[in-house]
């Protein structure tokens, strides 16, 4: 069965060309490729696209995810890309929210918009054409149908800024002129690399093996759409690739050194593996006229976003944007359209933010490009920052979590539990130290549920004392602040019975579990039971000594600035732990006798060691500073203020 890890990240102003801490973006690209790749992640959704972020930016993303999968200097897979502004700023009709010029970056959505990244391999999943712009909406009065539409049919969608696909000459990334599509060539449509080694029934064509089982391939071999690559059959160094040329190279379909884990016909002339539009703005949702036992029979209205300054509107408020998915599921599956829809709430309004998103169309159903009409999907996926603490039992969850018929999006399993990814309980006994807990706790105070990074103590300053006061902790947890990155999910933990085959559906939770910790990825040495690509590699780090505020006087350093970088307590120390590309053991040596009650309460952990540094009761920065927290500056500072949360499928 397909195995399918997507990536939602809010990476913090992603392209803000006032970030002088990020340079010219090369180093902090290349430690986005590297965590996509230590998690071997297959979809990368980026919130908090800003309009500066567009050109050098978002292409050097592209790039180095594509250098991070070039071995040798042979290409092994091929990364595309789409982006979108966040906003409507048009109210005039269908055909205006389905122009790219009507969808822009505003003010009211803070200049930001989205943007997805894929791995291109079929036999995961096919990536579909942006969804056309239904015309049955129910239009609400400030949006007036305009003159000449038809009555009937859908608008072509072009909202999205248009795929980006590697290209030769000129040598970079370009927008995609056309659909990549299978082409019929005399010689086979498709080009099968050396070292492939058939699976456990070969390839065939028709009834006849043309590679018989366990053969290795020793030359680049032609095959045919409609081909049949067996379950099992490990693909040589260059992958798959498609038999035409597109900006100079040829598309790679199915990536090298893969192995695949399902019977793979090769897709008929004509298909459209790679659309030229992808991504769309939500642009309607459920209204309360709908039949509660059927999904299929919705009044669907266009739907207005919450605005940063919390007014609810349809034109200029931020909105959620979505793409989809078919699974390459054997047997036809009802199963195999999937939207994926991402969100950042605003955070004026973010609980009404959720809830509006909940009702979103791409929750409920799917378009279905080869009948040609929209359908109810079985499965969904929605994630992104909502902005909102992790609450289960808040009714901006609960939108999510009710079934169908009781207005919710039917996120929960058969048994009522819900499906939200981040949401691990509270162990046995635990009360959570610092920051001081909720009372009573709640799932919010795990530290394993908590998105963000923080450098600064949140609560009420201790009289007398400088406000807010800086996290001295020697355990990189207590850098992990709010819990509002997640991922509701519809459609896993069932047995699906298809003709020959029975298939047991899942949601297996990440080996690095549901939120990636980088703060702990960038420490020490690798921890017991944990992968061993958890952590981040050193020259990853080490690129970042390369960063203007590092060289002031033209490049001559790198030295530590004094002064420049907020929050940043020892700028030497920090630069001295970017050039050895490690942060250190996380836990201190020799740490002073006082405990800092600035940081949490004084005391020792589990294992004996001090959790905290720096004078007892004094508000005097430490002269040493833990690696923790310098780790946890390096990660807000030159990364992002949010950790990447994963959600794994199998389908």
């Amino acid at each position: 069965m397909p195995n399918i890890k997507v990536i939602y990240w809010n990476i913090q102003d992603f392209g803000d060309a006032h970030n002088q801490r990020r340079g010219d973006y090369t180093p902090l690209c290349n430690f986005i490729a590297q965590v996509v790749q230590n998690i071997d992640a297959d979809i990368l959704f980026l919130m908090e696209l800003r309009k500066t972020g567009i050109g050098f930016p978002l292409t050097q993303l592209q790039l180095a995810l594509l250098n991070a999968y070039n071995i040798g200097g042979v290409q092994t897979c091929d990364w595309y890309c789409d982006w979108i502004p966040g906003c409507f700023v048009n109210n005039t009709g269908r055909n205006s929210v389905a122009d790219p010029n009507e969808v822009r970056f505003t003010g009211q959505g803070r200049y930001e918009g989205y943007a997805v990244f894929w791995k291109q391999n079929i036999d995961k999943f096919i990536m579909q054409p942006a969804d056309p712009i239904d015309p049955n909406t129910t239009t609400p009065p400030n949006l007036h149908p305009q003159a000449g539409n038809p009555p009937n049919g859908f608008v072509n969608n072009t909202q999205s800024d248009g795929v980006r696909a590697r290209f030769q000459q000129p040598i970079g990334l370009n927008p995609l002129l056309n659909n990549i599509q299978v082409l019929p060539q005399n010689q086979g449509e498709y080009i099968l690399s050396q070292g492939t080694i058939a699976g456990q029934n070969g390839i065939r064509r028709g009834n006849q093996m043309i590679v018989p089982v366990g053969q290795q391939i020793q030359q680049a071999f032609h095959l045919r759409a409609g081909d049949i690559i067996s379950q099992g059959t490990s693909i040589g160094f260059g992958g798959v690739r498609l038999n035409q040329s597109v900006g100079g190279v040829f598309p790679i379909v199915i990536p090298g050194m893969y192995r695949l884990t399902t019977n793979l016909t090769l897709p008929p002339a004509d298909s459209i593996l790679v659309p030229l539009h992808i991504l769309s703005l939500v642009l309607s949702g459920r209204n309360g006229n709908y039949d509660p036992n059927n999904p299929n029979n919705i009044v669907w209205e266009h739907l207005p976003f919450p605005a940063t300054n919390g007014s609810i509107l349809w034109n200029g408020s931020r909105r959620p944007a979505y793409c989809t998915i078919k699974a390459n599921i054997e047997g036809g599956s009802p199963h195999q359209l999937i939207p994926l829809t991402v969100y950042h709430a605003p955070l004026s309004a973010p609980q009404q933010a959720m809830i509006q998103c909940s009702i979103s169309r791409s929750l409920y159903q799917a378009y279905d490009h080869q009948g040609g009409a929209y359908i109810a999907n079985n499965i969904s996926i929605v994630g992104g920052d909502f902005n909102s603490r992790l609450d289960p039992d808040a009714q901006h969850y609960i939108f999510y979590t009710n079934a169908f018929n009781q207005g919710g999006a039917g996120c929960h399993e058969n048994n009522g539990n819900p499906n939200i990814r981040v949401n691990n309980a509270l162990p046995a006994g635990f009360a959570p130290q610092f920051p001081p807990p909720a009372n009573p706790p709640t799932v919010a105070d795990n530290p394993q549920n908590k998105s963000t990074v923080q450098l600064l103590h949140p609560v009420v300053p201790i009289p007398g004392q400088p406000a807010p006061l800086p996290v001295l902790s020697a355990q990189t947890e207590h850098y992990r602040r709010a819990a509002i990155d997640n991922i509701f999910y519809r459609g896993f933990g069932f047995i699906e019975v298809i003709p020959g085959l029975v298939v047991n559906r899942q949601a297996p939770h990440n080996n690095f579990g549901d939120i990636y910790d980088l703060v702990e990825a960038i420490t020490g040495a690798a921890a017991p039971g944990i992968a061993p690509n958890f952590h981040i590699p050193a020259p990853i780090i080490q690129n970042f000594q390369g960063l203007p505020i590092f060289n002031p006087q033209g490049g001559q350093g790198p030295v530590a600035p004094a002064a420049g970088i907020n929050n940043v307590l020892n700028a030497a120390t920090l630069l001295q732990d970017i050039q050895q590309g490690l942060f250190g053991n996380i836990v201190p040596n020799n740490p002073p006798a006082g405990m800092g009650q600035f940081a949490g309460p004084a005391g020792l952990n589990a294992a004996g060691v001090p959790q905290y540094s720096g004078p007892a009761g004094q508000g005097a920065i430490p002269n040493v500073i833990t690696p923790a927290r310098r780790a946890a500056e390096f990660i807000k500072l030159f990364v992002s203020d949010h950790l990447p949360v994963i959600f794994e499928i199998d389908l």
